[in-house]
Formats: C-alpha cells, structure tokens, sequence
C-alpha cells in the first residue's frame, strides 16, 4: 500500500525553499523510504523545484503514479490550492485509483493579509496591471467569500477527499525551518539536511513593482498579453543591455519612492478569519503550534499622482519601447500535453522576429520539431521525452543568419 504527502502550499508560503530542499535531497529521502519524483517542469535556472502543473495537467498524476506505484511519495505544488474542486475531485481518485490508500495533505497557514499582499506584488511580476488598492478591494472587500484569504473555503474541500489534514503555521516555523513539520511526518532526522532558512524567491521593491504594473498595463493597452510577453524578463535583460537606461530607471525608482503611500489594514478582518480557521480546523495545527493574527498590516504602494510628472512618463515610456522592440526572438510554450508514457508533446509560438525563418531543429537528436509558419494560435510543436525538462534549438533564417533559444519546458 502506497502514502501520498500532498504539500499543497499556499503561494507565498515558503514553497520554492521546501521544494528545492526537497529536490536536492532525494538521496536522504530514498533512505528513509520516500521519494520525491523529479518534477516534469524542473528548472533551477528561476527557481523551479515543484510539481507545478499537478492537478491542472491530468495526465501528469497518472505519469508519476505509474512510476513509483506501492511507494511513499511527497509531491509539492502551490498550484494545487488554486484548483477548482472538480479538479481536485479528480486528483484524488486518480491516487486512490491507482491503489494509494492514504493520502496526507499538508498546508501552511500564513497571516492571510501579509500573504495577500506578498501575493499581490508576484500577480504585478507576472503580468497583471491593477493597482494595488485595486486588488485589496478585490480581495478584502468580502474576505470571506474569497478562497485567497479565507483557507476554510480550500480545506473544506479538501476535507471531502482526505480526513488527514496538517496545517503548519507559517509565523512559528519559519523561525526555525518550514521544512522541519514535512521531515518529521516523513520520519527524516532534520540534521540530515543541513536546514537553514534561505529566501529563496526573493521579493522585488514596491517602485520596482508600479514600473512594471505601469509597463503591463501599456502592454495590454498595446494588444499585447503582458503574461505571456513575460515583461519581467524583458526589462531585466533590457536593462543587462543597456547601461544608460539602467541608470535612468535608477532615478525613476528614486523618485517614485516619493510618492509611496500606505494603507493600514486593521486587525479585525484578519482575527475574524483566524477564528474561524481555529474554530474548524484548531486540532488539524501542526504540534498545536499557532501565532495570533490578531495585528494591523502596513500596506506600501505608488499614488498614481507620479504620472503628472512628465519626465518620469518619458523614462518609462524610453523603457517600454526598449522593451517592446527588443531585438530577439521568443518562443512561448502554449501548452503541453503528456502521453502518459515517455513523451511529452509541446505547442508553443515563435513570436518577435522581422527575419523570415527558414527552419527550427533542436540540437538533440532525440527531439522532433515541427515548424508550419502558416498557424496563427501556435506555430512550434516539440516531441520531447519527458525526463528532459530543457532543450536548446536552433533557429535558421533564410538569409543564413541563425538564432539559439533555450527552452525551458
């Protein structure tokens, strides 16, 4: 009889450090008899250690569980507390289907406004352009009907499939590790791996943040999907470019920390959520352990009123247009859809290049690239074996010149 450890998060919990101890600790695992399977989408280059696509990719359960059928398995994926619950209803089944009798979820609670707010600001890194009072008012306006404060909404699901709920709180193991609650349900010695208690997705400065708010909604404005340009790393390699932009960005964050502004949220909505958290799940708390949520959070944003300033408007509007007209080519995966064996089948779009292409290869032989220039939704479809979660491709233009593309799967 198999055991499953679902680590299900939330975002902004501590996930990447306990995915990345996990990951290069799979040695000390297999000792004690777990396994941690090596994620489909592993990609240390920006932090990629989790079973991202779990649940909202069907087959990929179906791929680990045929793998390591009759074993103990951890799987982690913040993702996971963002499905839907028919999403969920599936995944459990396609675990008990597969002879896994038991099922532990494990959940890390945080102060549900400083998680918001942490939150908040990775959505602006990834694409979205609402303010951040914008998105307070979204989510705080009727906290408890929304699933990113309120965690009962997610735990009551859960509750559906699995009666092996653990919620570790957030506040009081982060002092030490936030790993040491899934080591010892795993029955691991915590001195086996060396724990301290890194940062590893590091958060970006409010300033830093509403330029790339500003930027994402120009983007939108533009018809272009800021998510799926990924302007995030545009402007971080516009600015590794260009010297002279990256000093007038420095300006603009300075002058921007002028116009920072804060909002107080009071302790009430926070100690109302807490208590109905405790009032329903109070026994399912890790060692008992729990800290009072019960303090105001300081929220820092931008006033818009900066946008008056013409000169800081023109610095910004220098690095939308770098950005826009950066000279390279980009491949953006679309999706990929796994055969449940040994492939995995990628779509993805060849976007930004004035130069007409000749051909597409891969440098390993044992990928297949297929190029139909003439499709408008996706252009690029890669047969890539699903152990390989990297792949380099040469793109060949008709006028002899090539570009090389590191695809990150």
């Amino acid at each position: 009889m198999g055991k499953i450890i679902l680590h299900v998060g939330p975002h902004k919990t501590g996930s990447t450090y306990i995915q990345k101890y996990l990951y290069l600790n799979r040695e000390v695992l297999s000792e004690h008899g777990w396994v941690y399977p090596e994620p489909i989408e592993l990609n240390p280059t920006i932090g990629h250690y989790g079973h991202i696509k779990l649940g909202i990719d069907e087959t990929q359960i179906s791929y680990y569980l045929n793998h390591y059928q009759g074993k103990r398995i951890i799987f982690s994926s913040e993702n996971l507390y963002t499905l839907e619950n028919e999403q969920i209803g599936r995944l459990f089944k396609s675990i008990f289907d597969a002879g896994f009798e038991e099922i532990v979820v494990v959940f890390y609670a945080r102060h549900p406004v400083e998680r918001l707010y942490s939150m908040i600001k990775e959505l602006i890194k990834g694409g979205w352009y609402y303010t951040i009072p914008e998105f307070l008012s979204i989510y705080l306006l009727k906290p408890f009907t929304r699933k990113e404060v309120n965690y009962t909404i997610f735990l009551d699901t859960i509750k559906k499939f699995s009666s092996k709920i653990v919620i570790v709180d957030y506040e009081h193991f982060s002092k030490t590790s936030l790993l040491l609650p899934l080591l010892e349900l795993m029955g691991i010695p915590p001195d086996r791996l060396n724990l301290t208690n890194d940062i590893i997705n590091q958060g970006i400065k409010i300033e830093f943040v509403e330029i790339l708010r500003w930027l994402n909604l120009k983007f939108a404005n533009s018809g272009i999907n800021p998510s799926g340009y990924k302007v995030f790393s545009i402007v971080r390699q516009v600015l590794l470019t260009n010297s002279k932009l990256k000093e007038k960005l420095t300006i603009l964050q300075n002058a921007l920390s002028q116009y920072k502004k804060s909002i107080t949220v009071g302790s009430f909505i926070s100690s109302s959520l807490e208590s109905l958290l405790l009032k329903k799940y109070f026994n399912n708390f890790y060692k008992g352990a729990h800290e009072s949520w019960d303090r105001e959070v300081v929220i820092d944003y931008i006033s818009e009123e900066w946008v008056l300033n013409k000169y800081l408007l023109e610095i910004l509007d220098e690095l939308y247009e770098s950005s826009v007209n950066f000279d390279r080519i980009r491949i953006n995966i679309l999706k990929t859809i796994y055969d449940g064996k040994s492939r995995k089948i990628v779509y993805a779009a060849v976007r930004n290049t004035n130069k007409e292409i000749y051909e597409i290869k891969p440098t390993n032989l044992n990928i297949e690239t297929i190029y139909i220039k003439e499709r408008k939704d996706w252009n690029l479809l890669c047969i890539v074996p699903v152990e390989i979660s990297q792949i380099q491709l040469i793109v060949r233009y008709k006028d002899n010149s090539e570009d090389t593309v590191e695809l990150k799967l």
